[in-house]
């Protein structure tokens, strides 16, 4: 495997070994309840079955790792699933994506063919991988198989596993239940009586679950290596583009660019950890799709701000053309020059950025649908042939058409001169491997904007930025920020203010008033409307300490229906469902 997936799952892994006692401890808890009493609602079960060929590829992996079991899918069918109001696209089977976005531990069983049941794990981790390949019949095609991966970190490995890791004669594993039927691939479990025989499997071995971690451990220091380099580098040497496309960021500092992220801005931690691993160790431009508050501007400017990098923030709109995109001719004192549009444009700020002691500049559009794509973006295309960073490339038509135009244009002959400092290809100039494009699109109101098409759309790693899992803790940060809020005379007066906010929104039970309105299709309610409505109730409480419930009430209700487009509220149906909500909000 080359670097970016190595340092992509270093960071996963530094993240996952605080939180597995704690879940195993669960996990065990469950194990037992299945077991013993046969109610298995909070197991999930997924077997992985495989040739034993493969098994030792990915064991031998693990062995080097401290317990971080490989496996993988072929299939490249994507599916499309909802998560409250949250579309999530990727390549795995739709319950297995539901477990693993909402936290349900995921009990991954290891079955050898014709050997039995040699293991088990907690998946921590789905990775889309398309550069690296890992098992035999991978390596000798020197073609990725099984794209979409999936981490498990092993709890159990049985008793022959460990004594015998070299000796695939030595395996012995437990057999399937006559329950589980035909194993292959990736299968989930839901039959309870199948459920409850995996479980007595796996409880019949607890005794061995702390054995199997120290084997690991062990095995791991053995090693002598922590970034997994050792066994998995000589399956793939990538370019230098490659390697170097992957930001010079630790592991420690992304975990405080998350912790910092997650304090100023209401969304789920799942979801800057996918967006880290994309942008740091993928390479890729992201388009950040979702309802109108729910923050993905904030989201995208706080992850280049945070990660040491000059957001260049544009907001597209219908007028825009190739000339405001990518450049072109104006007339300018009666001569034709030639002026850059945004993307050259935040080229030279990259550059000019990493003389001021940033890493580089990243452009961000934000609500990019609201551009006929296909008539401003031109040779964005060309540019941005695919998702793959090092085929992405300034071609030399472009320079050309620059230079034959560029007298009378002092920022043309700036574009120029950052081009040309550029990486050289026999087509043209390369992209910096650390400048990415984030752009924002909202799928609310689409009558008033243009279809992105699909051409565009795959060139970006498409994220799905939805409402909070957890309105209790979007609260929490959202009360944190108003802590901040420039109106308090005194620290006394902001404690005591504050608090009597959490009054009013517990007796007036407007978290469920939250939720609620967000079941509506037709509307948006992000975190960011939720914000505003919090303001105006701690401005109004600030002035008014002794006023009564009801005109909190009232207070609350018209903020609410103020951050409401109006186009939504001219539907009458619409505007019925919010009414009848509004009219829940009152004193408990």
């Amino acid at each position: 495997m080359g670097k970016r997936l190595l340092l992509e799952l270093e960071y996963y892994f530094a993240h996952s070994r605080e939180k597995f006692n704690k879940l195993l401890e669960t996990v065990i808890s469950g194990l037992h309840i299945c077991a013993e009493k046969g109610k298995c609602d909070n197991i999930d079960f997924w077997i992985s079955a495989g040739s034993i060929e493969h098994w030792r590829n990915s064991l031998v992996y693990a062995l080097k790792n401290g317990g971080f079991m490989l496996w993988g899918r072929k299939s490249i069918s994507v599916v499309g699933i909802k998560i409250d109001t949250a579309s999530v696209l990727v390549g795995f089977p739709k319950e297995f994506i539901l477990s693993y976005l909402q936290r349900k531990p995921i009990i991954n069983m290891f079955y050898v063919n014709g050997v039995g049941f040699i293991g088990a794990g907690l998946v921590v981790l789905l990775v889309y991988d398309v550069y690296n390949v890992f098992w035999e019949e991978e390596i000798k095609n020197n073609e990725v198989i099984y794209p979409f991966r999936w981490f498990s970190m092993v709890f159990w490995l049985h008793k022959s596993v460990r004594e015998n890791p070299d000796n695939l004669q030595a395996w012995r594993g437990e057999k399937a239940p006559r329950n589980i039927g035909h194993l292959t691939g990736l299968q989930h479990v839901k039959d309870e009586r199948a459920k409850r025989s995996l479980a007595l499997i796996l409880y019949k071995h607890a005794n061995e679950f702390k054995e199997t971690l120290e084997f690991l451990q062990s095995k791991a220091r053995e090693s002598k290596t922590a970034a997994l380099t050792s066994f998995v580098q000589p399956f793939l040497k990538l370019s230098s583009y490659e390697e170097n496309c992957v930001i010079d960021v630790s592991v420690e500092e992304l975990k405080h660019v998350k912790e910092e992220i997650s304090r100023e801005l209401a969304v789920d931690e799942w979801l800057i950890d996918w967006l880290l691993n994309i942008l740091v160790y993928g390479c890729y431009n992201v388009l950040l799709v979702g309802k109108p508050g729910t923050g993905k501007t904030t989201l995208a400017r706080l992850l280049a701000e945070k990660l040491g990098f000059k957001p260049i923030v544009v907001t597209a709109h219908a007028h825009w053309s190739r000339h405001d995109v990518i450049g072109g001719l104006v007339i300018r004192n009666g001569s034709v020059v030639w002026e850059p549009g945004i993307l050259l444009r935040a080229l030279v700020e990259y550059v000019e950025a990493r003389k001021e002691g940033f890493r580089g500049a990243w452009l961000i559009i934000d609500e990019i649908n609201r551009a006929d794509v296909d008539k401003a973006f031109g040779e964005f295309f060309t540019i941005f042939s695919s998702m793959d960073p090092s085929q992405w490339v300034i071609p030399d038509f472009l320079v050309k058409e620059i230079e034959r135009f560029k007298e009378g244009s002092r920022y043309a002959e700036k574009v120029l001169e950052v081009i040309k400092s550029f990486e050289r290809v026999c087509e043209g100039y390369k992209i910096p491997p650390w400048f990415r494009i984030i752009a924002t699109l909202n799928y609310v109101d689409v009558a008033n904007l243009f279809n992105i098409g699909e051409a565009f759309a795959r060139r970006f790693a498409k994220i799905v930025v939805g409402y909070p899992t957890s309105v209790e803790r979007e609260l929490k940060v959202l009360l944190n920020k108003l802590e901040r809020f420039p109106i308090w005379r005194t620290n006394e007066e902001r404690v005591k203010i504050i608090r009597k906010v959490e009054e009013v929104i517990k007796e007036t039970n407007l978290l469920e008033i939250v939720k609620k309105l967000r079941e509506i299709q037709e509307i948006a309610f992000g975190s960011a409307h939720f914000e505003s409505v919090l303001r105006s109730l701690t401005i109004y409480i600030k002035e008014n300490p002794e006023a009564s419930i009801d005109e909190y009430v009232k207070v609350i209700r018209e903020a609410i229906k103020s951050v409401l487009p109006l186009s939504q509220l001219w539907d009458e149906e619409v505007k019925e469902k919010i009414d009848e909500i509004l009219s829940e909000l009152k004193a408990s």
